[in-house]
């Protein structure tokens, strides 16, 4: 019992004794594509995207709401 816990104890301590892991800064990320300017970005987006985009979240929306009227149907006939 004594070398389990021995054991158990070693493993403990060489697991906390690791590297501390630090943030990314700017230098060593990589490099991302395309502008890193918010008015280009904005700019890129059309109103058709924004479009496509919020009634595709409206669909999500109202499926999720059908989908929850459904299930709780059964468990609450409402107040």
């Amino acid at each position: 019992m004594l070398r389990v816990t021995t054991i158990a104890l070693a493993l403990t301590g060489l697991t906390a004794a690791g590297p501390a892991h630090r943030q990314p800064t700017p230098a060593t990320l990589p490099p991302q594509p395309g502008s890193a300017d918010p008015a280009a970005a904005g700019a890129r987006t059309g109103g058709d995207a924004q479009d496509r985009t919020r009634k595709a979240t409206d669909a999500r929306t109202k499926a999720w709401d059908a989908k929850m009227k459904k299930t709780m149907g059964g468990v609450c006939g409402g107040c």
